[in-house]
């Protein structure tokens, strides 16, 4: 057997606390499938290591990809794996882990925002207490983006992924990673004036900045 810890996850001690495992115990004697198998559990923590290797998986009993996006656009197959041929995704996934600051212009449909919050879905899977803020003109508008960007891609990940790494459906405007204790928070433009004024955070993520004029 491979022992690869719990090193994406939370302290056993604090699930025991929080009751959070034994509600995932009963689930898996109730549903033997969703169990960590050995490859299972080397697969996450290879996962873990690296976001492209997260982003570019595949399920180690299907192989099948587990990171899917829907394209609004494409009627008749919506579902697309990730676009791993695309190497300057993984160029941009290399700048966001190694620079602290970063400015990206952009045509539309580059793929640059969704490849930004799946990046931020690979952090808060597998960091302990990382939080991010997600800040567009509106809230409505961060909320949609962590949506579609976010709960929508682990909604179309192998169930007992979703098991491992299990994240909030609401509020809307914020997620949660349960085993992690990570969090998103999606606010409009007056974010640093507003709700997240006096909060720490990992990592401030601004989309579309040309268009919000609070953003200073």
């Amino acid at each position: 057997m491979i022992e690869v810890g719990r090193r994406f996850g939370m302290d056993p001690l604090a699930d025991l606390v929080t009751g959070h495992a034994d509600e995932e115990n009963e689930e898996i004697r109730q549903r033997p499938e969703l169990a960590l198998t050995d490859s299972r559990l080397e697969a996450l923590d290879r996962w873990s290591r690296d976001p492209w290797s997260f982003l570019t998986g595949k399920d180690p009993d299907t192989g099948e990809p587990i990171v899917r996006t829907i394209d609004q656009k494409d009627k008749r197959q919506p579902k697309k794996p990730f676009p791993a041929h695309l190497d300057y995704l993984h160029y941009y996934a290399d700048i966001l882990e190694s620079e602290p600051y970063i400015q990206t212009e952009k045509s539309s449909q580059m793929i640059v925002s969704t490849m930004t919050l799946l990046l931020s879905l690979w952090r808060s899977s597998f960091k302990p207490a990382y939080k991010s803020l997600l800040s567009k003109h509106k809230e409505e508008e961060a909320s949609q983006l962590l949506d579609e960007k976010i709960r929508q891609v682990w909604l179309l990940m192998p169930e007992w992924l979703r098991v491992a790494l299990p994240l909030t459906l609401k509020p809307k405007n914020k997620i949660t990673w349960s085993k992690t204790g990570a969090s998103i928070l999606g606010l409009p433009e007056n974010a640093a004036a507003a709700d997240a004024r006096g909060q720490s955070y990992n990592c401030g993520l601004t989309d579309e900045a040309c268009w919000q004029d609070n953003l200073a």
